[in-house]
C-alpha cells in the first residue's frame, strides 16, 4: 500500500514539476536522516531497540506530515478537495494507527503507552495539514517539490527498512539500502529530464 501511495500520489506529481534538483535534495536529505537515525537506534541497548522503534516512528512520522500536508494542499486548493482527501485517507489512517498500536504492543509496551505514542505520533498529520495550507500554500515551488521529495524517500523508507527486513528476517545493512535509493532515485531524475 505505501508502494502505491508513493507510485500513485507522489511520484507523478514529482515527475510533473520537472525539477530534478529540489527533488534530490528533499530524498537525499530524508535517506540521510533515517539512515542516522537508524545509526543511532542501533547504538542501543537490546532492551531500547525492541521496546521503541525510533526509526520506524519516525518515518511513519513523516509519512503522516506528509498524509497532513496533502490534505492541507488540497483545502488550500478548496475546501470539497480538502475534504474529499481527508475522507480518501481516513482508511489508511485508521489501518496504520491499528498496525502501529499492534506493533507496539508486541515489542512489550502496555496498552495505555502504546496508545499514547501513537496518539503522539498522529499529531504529525495535524502539523501537515497546517504546513500545507498555511506555509506551502505561498512557498516556492522548488520548497514544495523538495517536501514532496522528503516525503517520497520517507515512505520507501517505511516499506525496505522496516517491512521487508521483517518479512525476510536476514541480515540488513545501509549499503543495501541506500543503494535501493540510489537507484529509485537515479530512475526518477532520469525520468524527469527526458519529458
Amino acid at each position: 500500500m505505501v508502494f502505491a501511495a508513493v507510485a500513485l500520489e507522489i511520484t507523478p506529481d514529482l515527475i510533473a514539476r520537472h525539477s530534478p534538483i529540489p527533488t534530490a535534495v528533499g530524498f537525499i536529505a530524508a535517506v540521510l536522516t533515517l539512515l542516522l537515525l537508524a545509526k543511532t537506534e542501533s547504538r542501543g541497548t537490546e532492551a531500547e531497540k525492541s521496546r521503541l522503534p525510533r526509526v520506524y516512528l519516525c518515518a511513519i512520522a513523516i509519512d503522516l506530515l506528509l498524509d497532513g500536508f496533502i490534505i492541507g494542499i488540497g483545502f488550500s486548493g478548496g475546501t470539497r478537495q480538502g475534504r474529499l482527501l481527508t475522507f480518501a485517507l481516513t482508511l489508511e489512517l485508521v489501518a496504520l494507527g491499528l498496525a502501529l498500536v499492534g506493533e507496539l504492543r508486541k515489542r512489550g509496551l502496555s496498552a495505555t503507552k502504546a496508545l499514547g505514542v501513537t496518539a503522539g505520533v498522529s499529531m504529525t498529520l495535524i502539523a501537515g495539514t497546517a504546513i500545507g495550507v498555511g506555509l506551502l500554500r505561498s512557498a516556492p515551488a522548488w520548497a514544495v517539490t523538495a517536501a514532496l521529495g522528503f516525503g517520497e524517500a520517507a515512505l520507501l523508507y517505511l516499506v525496505t527498512e522496516e517491512l521487508l527486513r521483517e518479512a525476510h528476517e536476514s541480515e540488513d545493512t545501509s549499503f543495501t539500502t541506500a543503494t535501493f535509493f540510489i537507484g529509485f532515485l537515479a530512475i526518477l531524475l532520469a525520468d524527469m529530464t527526458t519529458r
